[in-house]
């Protein structure tokens, strides 16, 4: 796929299923990552590949966010389900440096753009991606369970997997209001 088509026809897959990506689809995925504009080279990512059992972890700490927020028990059986929507998904976690440089939100943007270049590496090799985020993304129960303090933001959860439906590549938006020149 040529990258500006890549880039203008981005768009999230909400259905999928297996196979997620593969070691070698996964490493690429994760080398895309890597070349998120990153000012001085802090690297300020962290990386939760969460697969398997690990689904199951996440089911549990999605459970515990649920009954925290005192759902009921249809809430608290989707809160268990939401893991299962894809066969993998990338808990992205900006972890901020101290620098005298690089500002934390300057280190969040980072992280996001790592999710960009995760969705966008993943869809060039064929697969299905949704970045995810909500109320579960901020809840305290969640950033305990991922160790996330300080300057420290859970950027979402990157879904991947195999497209179980053909999305459809929604039209180009006029975009001329958000556009000035100085």
């Amino acid at each position: 796929m040529h990258a500006l088509e890549l880039l203008t026809q981005r768009q999230s897959c909400p259905r999928l299923a297996e196979p997620g990506p593969n070691a070698e689809q996964l490493a690429l995925i994760l080398e895309a990552a890597s070349r998120a504009p990153d000012h001085m080279g802090l690297m300020p990512w962290e990386f939760v590949i969460v697969e398997g059992l690990g689904q199951q972890r996440l089911s549990d700490i999605f459970v515990e966010v649920a009954k925290a927020n005192n759902s009921d028990e249809e809430g608290i059986r989707k809160s268990a389900k939401m893991p299962t929507r894809a066969p993998m998904i990338i808990a992205v976690i900006a972890r901020v440096s101290e620098h005298p440089k690089v500002p934390a939100w300057e280190q969040h943007v980072s992280a996001g753009c790592a999710v960009m270049a995760m969705q966008m590496a993943a869809q060039a090799q064929g697969l299905g991606a949704i970045w995810r985020t909500g109320s579960y993304s901020w809840h305290p129960k969640l950033k305990e369970a991922l160790a996330i303090e300080g300057d420290d933001k859970l950027v979402g959860f990157l879904y991947l997997g195999t497209p179980a439906i053909s999305p459809k590549i929604k039209p180009s938006r006029d975009i001329s209001a958000k556009v000035r020149y100085l």
